[in-house]
C-alpha cells in the first residue's frame, strides 16, 4: 500500500517538514514530535526518563538548574 502524502502550502511555500502526521497540525519552528508523550513539543531537546518528561521550551531552564544543583550536591558530598 502506498502512503498518503499531504502537501501544505503556507504563503506559497511548500513546507512538508512542518506538518506533524501524528498530531495532525502544523508544528512551530524547532518543534518535534515526542513519541513517549504522543504530542509535539516546542524546542524539543530530549525525553528524560529521570524527570519522566520531555525537555523543551517550557522547562529547559529548570532542567539546567536541576543539573547544576546536582553537580553542586555531588561535589559537596565528595568534599565532606
Amino acid at each position: 500500500s502506498r502512503k498518503k502524502t499531504t502537501i501544505i502550502e503556507i504563503n506559497g511555500d511548500n513546507t512538508p517538514g512542518s506538518y506533524c502526521e501524528q498530531c495532525g497540525f502544523i508544528r512551530p519552528t524547532r518543534s518535534k514530535h515526542c513519541y513517549e508523550l504522543g504530542q509535539c513539543i516546542a524546542r524539543f531537546d530530549h525525553y528524560d526518563t529521570m524527570v519522566g518528561n520531555a525537555i523543551g521550551a517550557k522547562n529547559h531552564r529548570f532542567f539546567v538548574l536541576m543539573l547544576l544543583f546536582e553537580a553542586v550536591y555531588y561535589l559537596w558530598s565528595v568534599v565532606i
